[in-house]
């Protein structure tokens, strides 16, 4: 990244020297160098050179003794700064005062002429202002700094992880019953929900960003759990407000135990749907994404973003249309100076049309932008082009995959078992994506939630996904 620093420094220093003939004599009105001339090749010719000198001296004189320090570029009479300073008589000749400490600050703004001459020198002198009698000693210490200062090259590495965390069941059954059959579906693919063990599972994700440190994470399918109990499907409409799991503060309470002090930035709230349980309940079910941010990473977020796609696919549930609502979330982020964009996104994964016409509302919606962009999220598109085509279409829009620049080994990210109980990796297909454009180089990127040792006690999966952690550098 590029940020306002100290390009360069040089500087002149001579110590305190005994009085007396050995002493520099400053007894005229003509400026005399008080070093050496000090030189810097310029950087960047609209970079600026800051200046910082200390001249230790005393006089002799009967009368008060004024001297002028003067600053010269590049030869003796271009003067660019000027300070006055002076030392009241003794009363008793040549009996010297205590030393005097004259110092002074100046920014050259304009230091080179053209592009083309980028050397600056600079020449101290002092001489005797018209009016002074006597002379004065030099006897040091005597120290001039000059630093270029300017655009300077600070690259800071940040961590992202993409994290789908499963809502704990297949919604597929609900799209395929009748109206007779919706309640005891719905009662059974919510049983898969607690069986699923979120709180258990919550565990096994904390422990990976525990082991990783990421300092942004996008998050898909934070589900919100609510229940009505009794139903009133047919005395009312009042939504379900009883909560049963709230992935999300489980999640931060799990890191919170840790240690880890991670903040949500960004809640996209995707499709909100209630149905009938043949136990008499209602059951409700938030799709939400999230974007979580480490407080010690001390980012600066701002921009932040929340939408739904304008394209989303309509299913039928026990014979009315239901939106399969999904969303992304974008935040600017302020790294030590360095901006850039994430996105955080879970895209349609049962049409291929729906998916690309989203895809499409990134690039034109929160990714046209001039920043440094990260795509990261659940693409639901295979990176070897089976299946759609959304993968391709970014990588042609100019995103590079971290994977197969610092990856190692097929990389497949979905899926386990629905029930997560699977004995070994079932992992086949690679559609969970960091994608950066412009201003990052990839220094490592990993899997987590892949391996067997990634198991919770109990032998579940953390989720139906494998996560990716990609370590970046920002990039001049």
């Amino acid at each position: 990244m590029n940020r306002m620093g100290i390009v360069q420094f040089n500087q002149y220093v001579l110590p305190a020297n005994a009085t007396g003939s050995t002493a520099q004599w400053m007894g005229t009105f003509t400026p005399q160098p008080l070093a050496p001339p000090l030189s810097i090749t310029m950087h960047h010719p609209h970079n600026h050179i800051w200046m910082n000198v200390t001249v230790g001296w005393n006089s002799p004189s009967l009368r008060k003794t004024d001297l002028i320090f003067e600053i010269h570029r590049n030869t003796i009479g271009n003067v660019v700064f000027r300070a006055f300073d002076s030392i009241e008589c003794s009363g008793v000749f040549f009996s010297l005062p205590s030393l005097r400490t004259t110092s002074f600050s100046h920014v050259d703004w304009s230091p080179t002429t053209s592009p083309e001459n980028q050397q600056a020198s600079y020449i101290v002198t002092a001489r005797l202002a018209f009016g002074s009698s006597g002379g004065a000693f030099i006897t040091g210490p005597i120290t001039i700094a000059i630093a270029e200062i300017g655009s300077v090259s600070i690259n800071r590495q940040i961590t992202l992880m993409t994290r789908n965390i499963y809502i704990g069941a297949s919604l597929i059954p609900l799209f395929t019953a009748t109206p007779q059959q919706l309640p005891q579906t719905v009662h059974e693919v919510f049983e898969q929900i607690p069986a699923t063990r979120f709180p258990e599972r919550a565990e096994a994700l904390a422990d990976e960003i525990a082991g990783t440190q990421p300092d942004l994470i996008g998050l898909q399918e934070v589900a919100l759990v609510r229940i009505q109990s009794p139903g009133d499907s047919f005395s009312g409409n009042a939504p379900a407000t009883t909560v049963v799991f709230d992935y999300l503060e489980i999640l931060l309470d799990k890191l919170n135990q840790r240690g880890l002090d991670y903040e949500a930035v960004a809640v996209t709230t995707n499709f909100d749907g209630e149905f009938p349980s043949s136990t008499g309940d209602e059951i409700r079910l938030t799709d939400r994404d999230v974007i979580l941010a480490r407080k010690k990473s001390n980012l600066e977020i701002s921009n932040i973003q929340e939408r739904n796609f304008n394209t989303t696919l309509v299913l039928p549930v026990a014979g009315r249309p239901f939106a399969l609502l999904r969303g992304w979330a974008s935040v600017d982020v302020n790294a030590g100076g360095y901006k850039f964009r994430l996105i955080n996104t879970h895209l349609e994964a049962s049409s291929s049309p729906v998916q690309a016409a989203q895809a499409d509302e990134l690039l034109q919606g929160p990714g046209n932008t001039e920043l440094p962009l990260l795509f990261i999220g659940d693409f639901n598109s295979n990176a070897d082009g089976s299946g759609s085509p959304t993968y391709g279409r970014l990588i042609a829009a100019g995103f590079k995959d971290v994977w197969k620049i610092a990856g190692s080994g097929p990389g497949f990210t979905s899926y386990h078992d629905v029930d997560l109980r699977n004995p070994v990796p079932n992992l086949k297909r690679r559609i969970d994506f960091i994608l950066f454009r412009h201003g990052f180089t990839v220094e490592k990127v990993s899997l987590v939630g892949g391996a067997p040792a990634d198991r919770t006690p109990s032998g579940l999966w953390p989720s139906d996904h494998a996560g990716v952690v990609a370590v970046l550098k920002t990039a001049d």
